[in-house]
């Protein structure tokens, strides 16, 4: 009993959501949506804070070559003659090698890569959540020409009732027309079942509160456009391309990082000042004392072939080269995507017009059904397979909207575009 409240209450704050009947619900437009998931969503704050990080990192980064300043101070107390000594001694030390340009120019290209990587982040939230709009829409519409359905089977079934207690029809079509009624209230109420459950998986994704009501605003049909997509004249910018370009760089700029630490000569230099240590009874007499000194050091390592630095370098050729042909195969991927992009648009396309007159042709035969059947000249059964058809191609001229507004999103996301650009 207790799950049979708690599925009703679920399948009619559905219906609810579907028929906008919260009078304080949010309406949303695919650009509010869009907007409060760039705002909201997790992940992407996630990545906000790893981009932070990596920006805080190259602005520091020039504190590699900060010489290192030390100082330090003594004390003493003979035990002949019980004098007291004090001493002070500053030091500072610097290194130079050409790492310090590699690890300068790492932390720049790491930044950039994780400013690339964030902006692919916003682009796949928000074409995720255009998608996930467009589908709910499509459910939305669906459940609307299924309500639509149910009631058409309801009358039918009120009408067949009546013409069996005045016996001009057997109780066979009675049953028949319940069955498929009570089929027909199923469908819907599965259907909103449905509905709610993604309508909290899409709250989640913006980054809304699941006790917040929601309604979409807008319909498929807006989504058609007849302007012919071509991307001629538009520099194409795949961000999985871009990604590995710069992981290229960065790979580059390793392995000129550990030549330097298998080749490259460390320059140091030190200075330190120490005041020679003095009598407290005498502070007149000071032995100052200073001390500069400059050394250079050139690693044997790199040079020998089967040393640990040689075989780095070698991992990190071997590195650079797998990069360079996951780049080749990226670009030729990404035109390969294009081209199929831009087939299923065109077949999209025609199918939405040839799916338009299905609707028009299976309106106008269940009409003629209906007056037919009325008449007594056609059964139940053909006009159920007619009232069946009628809706088939209503949905299918949905999912056709639907799958054309898909690609076209998956066009403009792989050509690095605005989304809806192409349509304008």
């Amino acid at each position: 009993m207790h799950k049979s409240i708690k599925k009703t209450a679920l399948i009619c704050a559905g219906l609810l959501i579907c028929t906008g009947a919260f009078a304080d619900s949010l309406k949303l437009t695919v650009q509010d949506s869009v907007k409060r998931a760039l705002e909201g969503n997790i992940t992407l704050k996630q990545s906000q804070l790893n981009l932070n990080s990596l920006k805080r990192t190259k602005n520091l980064s020039w504190g590699v070559i900060s010489p290192t300043v030390t100082a330090s101070g003594s004390w003493g107390k003979a035990t002949e003659n019980e004098l007291e000594s004090l001493g002070f001694n500053i030091g500072l030390n610097l290194a130079l090698t050409p790492s310090l340009y590699t690890s300068i120019n790492g932390a720049v290209l790491n930044y950039e890569k994780g400013l690339l990587d964030y902006e692919s982040a916003v682009k796949s939230i928000e074409l995720n959540v255009r998608k996930v709009y467009y589908s709910l829409l499509f459910e939305k519409e669906n459940i609307a020409l299924q309500n639509q359905t149910v009631e058409s089977s309801k009358k039918q079934y009120e009408s067949t009732q009546a013409k069996y207690n005045r016996g001009a029809i057997p109780q066979i079509d009675v049953l028949s027309s319940q069955v498929t009624y009570q089929n027909n209230q199923l469908n819907l109420e599965n259907q909103k079942m449905q509905f709610v459950n993604d309508i909290a998986n899409f709250k989640q994704l913006l980054g809304i509160d699941q006790s917040e009501e929601v309604e979409l605003t807008g319909s498929l049909e807006d989504l058609i456009s007849n302007k012919d997509i071509s991307i001629e004249g538009i520099e194409i910018k795949n961000s999985k391309v871009a990604s590995l370009e710069k992981q290229i760089e960065i790979a580059r700029n390793n392995l000129l990082s550990t030549r330097f630490t298998a080749w490259g000569p460390t320059l140091s230099a030190s200075y330190s000042y120490a005041p020679g240590a003095t009598s407290l009874d005498d502070f007149e007499t000071w032995k100052d004392g200073g001390r500069f000194s400059v050394s250079a050091s050139i690693p044997l390592d790199g040079f020998l072939p089967w040393s640990r630095g040689a075989q780095s370098i070698y991992a990190q050729q071997d590195g650079l080269k797998n990069l360079e042909l996951q780049l080749n195969d990226a670009k030729t991927s990404q035109q390969v995507n294009i081209d199929s992009c831009l087939r299923k648009i065109n077949q999209y396309k025609q199918g939405v017009e040839l799916r338009k007159k299905s609707v028009e042709l299976a309106q106008k035969s269940y009409n003629m059904m209906l007056e037919a059947y009325n008449h007594g000249t056609r059964d139940l059964i053909t006009l159920q397979n007619s009232a069946d058809k009628l809706l088939q191609a209503q949905v299918q001229l949905k999912s056709e909207i639907f799958n054309l507004a898909a690609a076209q999103l998956d066009l403009e996301n792989e050509i690095g575009v605005e989304y809806g650009s192409l349509s304008k």
